[in-house]
């Protein structure tokens, strides 16, 4: 520090020395003219500073105005429609009649026409007009499970009819789906301008189970006005989903894709429900983010102020260009202008190449308004632009290596072990087939799970007690189809169960334990987790150890495994250690080298696996217990 600043002093001795050496050849009257036109100079950048900053201010504070009213505007928009789609839902949900309908044609028994007529000129009438007073809602239709439903328009439909919809063939339709067209049927397709956003839910018997399905729909542009609002284009606004999707409307300006990118994963606009200034593509940009529970994504909103920005810039360059004649003229009465104007505009350039090359700050510019029409002008114009190119060139570099980085961790989250889920299936369908028992249900229950939580990458990391609650529902499902009984025994201070970790990184070290420490005894054994703080590298750290009482490994095959992790030897043809290694991998692309994995282990006895990571809390989204033990 003290030889930065040595360094600093230096070279502003050495320019005001360069600066005497060039006065000294002035006269009197030259000199004394430069003082006044110093002070002139002063006075303008003062008096223009307040004056278009206030400007400035008054023009950010106008928009902050706005975007908090068209935040709370959207904010009741959204819940308003929302809360339509709920109520619409319930209604028919709640309508026994219905329900009954729907759960007589399930089970393939047929109506008589005359019961036909009486359910739809009861019930089924007085849902439909109920909906038809509700000027938000584009449709709500039920859907049959099966085709043996005889269908009564806008209101009855054969379970046909779902496939139609852009969501119909999925694994499971009931939730929200954002952005399709009315297709129920080909030939009489609403046209494309039409795009609908709709709430499934599934419509039950408590004797049957699913009977059927309401779709409570309405236009995009009824929850989402401001997507579709194309007479004021500095306004604009785009919704995320919870799987990333990206949905917005015709009022959508240029580049707005990647700007929308990265609003998103700016963590200020996204964790900061105020409003948010940035600076993007050379835009100035007012930004809200409106979290929405309900539907699972974010809405944001967008307010351009370039424009009103570049108009006060404008008017300042304008003015300072008055300002700046004024002074000329005052500088030709006096004479010498041209000389002593190109020697101020001279060492202002230099003076700013010095403070770049001794400070390395690139964010520093050249005034392109001095010299204009000299060759000084164009030496601080060609100077700003090799300072632009080359902050451009920075971040262009830091976001391919982001994009590297984000793209190597998923790459190694992506892998299922299918194989592990077709020899579970396979051994409930074998229970179910021997006996028949309740355990049946809960199998499926922590199967589920299970899935849900391998197959939904919502994000890199989870929390130790979201991971330890797949890992409860792992070893239940092992404990099925196993003979010997494995007990998971944790120890975790209650703090730490919102520790961040890669997701599914404990998994794999349990499923060794399992599969080639505790399976070959075929006997009870115990998996034990536990979870502590310490400090490492000057700042605080965590450390989970995973250890199993099974058979071990042989000193050979553990000095494998090691090197194995290191890098420093490839897993053979079997896999064996492969999973391991991704998890240390994975460490190490989302908390750097010096966290990873350590194994330790002796034949016959033990096998340990120590996880070294960086205390990150998260946010936990699970309602794991944390219990001393859990006999799985």
């Amino acid at each position: 520090m003290a030889l930065e600043e040595a360094k600093e002093k230096e070279v502003k001795e050495e320019a005001k020395k360069n600066r005497r050496f060039s006065l000294k050849y002035m006269s009197l009257a030259s000199r004394f003219s430069m003082v006044i036109i110093i002070f002139m100079v002063i006075l303008v950048a003062i008096l223009s500073a307040i004056l278009f900053k206030n400007m400035k201010d008054d023009k950010i504070k106008e928009g902050y105005n706005h975007m908090k009213y068209e935040q709370r505007a959207a904010d009741d928009t959204i819940m308003q429609a929302i809360s339509s789609i709920h109520m619409s839902v319930r209604i028919f949900d709640n309508d026994e009649s219905l329900i009954n309908l729907l759960l007589r044609a399930a089970k393939g028994e047929s109506l008589s026409t005359e019961e036909l007529l009486t359910i739809y000129e009861g019930d089924l009438n007085t849902l439909t007009r109920i909906t038809a007073n509700n000027p938000l809602m584009y449709a709500v239709r039920a859907y049959g499970v099966n085709d043996n439903l005889t269908e009564m328009m806008s209101v009855l439909y054969k379970n046909q009819r779902i496939k139609n919809l852009d969501w119909g063939n999925e694994p499971d339709i009931a939730g929200w789906h954002f952005d399709y067209k009315d297709s129920v049927f080909n030939s009489l397709t609403v046209s494309d301008n039409v795009r609908l956003v709709s709430y499934v839910d599934r419509l039950s018997s408590i004797s049957y189970g699913t009977v059927g399905y309401i779709e409570s729909a309405m236009r995009m542009e009824d929850m989402f006005p401001k997507l579709y609002d194309d007479e004021d284009k500095t306004d604009w606004a785009f919704y995320y989903d919870e799987y990333g999707n990206l949905y917005h409307g015709t009022n959508w300006p240029d580049e707005a894709g990647e700007i929308a990118d990265i609003i998103r994963e700016n963590k200020r606009i996204r964790y900061q429900k105020d409003i948010v200034l940035i600076q993007v593509k050379n835009k100035m940009l007012m930004v809200y983010s409106l979290p929405i529970s309900d539907l699972g994504g974010t809405y944001y909103g967008v307010h351009d102020i370039t424009s009103g920005i570049e108009k006060v810039n404008t008017s300042r360059i304008i003015f300072i260009v008055i300002m700046l004649g004024f002074i000329a003229l005052f500088w030709v009465i006096i004479d010498r202008l041209v000389v002593r104007k190109m020697l101020t505009d001279f060492y202002e350039i230099i003076d700013t190449i010095r403070y770049v090359e001794n400070k390395g700050d690139i964010s520093v510019r050249v005034n392109e308004g001095i010299g204009e029409t000299t060759e000084m002008g164009e030496l601080a114009h060609q100077f700003n632009r090799m300072l632009d190119r080359i902050e451009e060139l920075m971040r262009e570099k830091v976001q391919k290596e982001v994009l590297i980085k984000n793209a190597g961790i998923k790459a190694l989250q992506n892998q299922i072990n299918a194989h592990f889920i077709y020899n579970v299936l396979e051994s409930i369908k074998m229970l179910a087939e021997i006996d028949e028992e309740y355990v049946i249900s809960d199998s499926i229950t922590s199967l589920g799970k299970l899935l849900r939580y391998s197959m939904k990458w919502t994000s890199g990391n989870v929390t130790v007690g979201e991971e330890l609650d797949y890992i409860s529902n792992y070893v239940a499902l092992m404990n099925l189809r196993n003979d010997f009984k494995v007990i998971l025994s944790t120890s975790i201070p209650e703090h730490l169960l919102d520790q961040e970790i890669p997701k599914m990184s404990l998994q794999p070290v349990v499923e060794n334990a399992i599969l080639h420490g505790i399976a070959p005894r075929g006997e009870d054994a115990t998996i034990y987790i536990k979870v502590r703080e310490e400090d490492k590298f000057g700042r605080k750290s965590v450390r989970i150890e995973i250890t199993d009482n099974g058979a071990g490994m042989p000193y050979e095959t553990l000095q494998k495994q090691i090197k194995i992790l290191l890098g420093e030897e490839k897993a053979d043809d079997s896999g064996h250690g492969i999973g391991m290694k991704n998890v240390c991998d994975r460490i190490h692309l989302s908390f750097g080298k010096e966290y990873g994995m350590a194994i330790n282990s002796e034949e016959g006895k033990y096998t340990k696996v120590t996880f070294e990571l960086p205390y990150i809390k998260g946010e936990r989204k699970t309602g794991y217990k944390n219990e001393k033990s859990i006999d799985s």
